[in-house]
């Protein structure tokens, strides 16, 4: 096998989104305040536990990353904690095809160590780690499975 290096991440563009939104969301309620010149820590609070699941899903988002280093496939979630695991220790690869009015999508689930670790199209890097798990992983070890969400025609 030729030593690969490369890294999988979600896109940065989806974390600059979520914390602009955030910003904005936040503005709308202190700006009403600003105007009435009354401060509602009611409707203030409302918004910010609005706010709060995007802010940990953006964040979230921008720490997710997958690292392939030879053999080695480093993982860093979202909440920050990281694990890693040789190609060797891979119990299964399951390939999702679901099949869809809009297209097909195709994911991957690697299960390694009691871990499991999704691969999706967004992410940057993913057509490299289709090409290793399709090239470099025993073939045995993967497999498919098909999912159709919406009928032909329909």
């Amino acid at each position: 096998m030729k030593y690969k290096h490369f890294k999988i991440y979600i896109p940065r563009i989806i974390f600059r989104i979520g914390f602009f939104f955030c910003v904005f969301v936040m503005a709308i309620p202190l700006i009403v305040m600003l105007v009435q010149h009354s401060w509602n820590t009611i409707m203030f609070v409302c918004f910010l536990l609005f706010v709060i699941p995007f802010v940990i899903g953006s964040v979230w988002a921008k720490n997710y990353q997958i690292q392939v280093d030879g053999e080695r496939i480093t993982v860093r979630r979202g909440n920050g904690t990281c694990f890693d695991f040789e190609t060797k220790e891979i119990q299964k690869v399951t390939r999702k095809i679901t099949h869809t009015k809009n297209g097909i999508n195709e994911k991957f689930e690697i299960h390694a160590n009691h871990h499991r670790v999704s691969v999706e199209p967004i992410m940057v890097g993913y057509e490299q780690m289709a090409k290793y798990i399709r090239e470099d992983l025993s073939a045995e070890i993967i497999v498919t499975e098909e999912i159709t969400l919406s009928k032909p025609g329909a």
